[in-house]
């Protein structure tokens, strides 16, 4: 494996630098991160899929295993999508009862 150039040590050093400074606005250690052993990421598709399942009253449990994740990583996404949709998107409670 080939070696980092100066030049590219020290262009990862300042973007690293910039990346501290701009987002980790506490010092190393004191930053509770929440939910980080949960799935973040889902695809367009992956998205679409749950949203319309979602929106033809199927369970959040039954989403979980259709996908094979943990319903809070489901409920997660769907509370994103309710926030960013202004209230397109209905959470029913009766759809998040374990």
């Amino acid at each position: 494996m080939k070696g980092l150039t100066d030049k590219e040590a020290k262009s990862i050093n300042q973007t690293k630098s910039s990346i501290e400074t701009r987002y980790f606005q506490r010092e190393p250690g004191e930053t509770y991160f929440v939910n980080e052993d949960l799935k973040q990421d889902w695809s367009i598709h992956e998205v679409a899929e749950i949203q319309h399942m979602w929106e033809d009253h199927m369970h959040i449990r039954d989403i979980a295993k259709a996908f094979k994740c943990d319903p809070d990583e489901v409920f997660l996404l769907l509370f994103d999508l309710a926030r960013k949709s202004k209230g397109e998107l209905k959470i029913n409670i009766e759809n998040l009862v374990m």
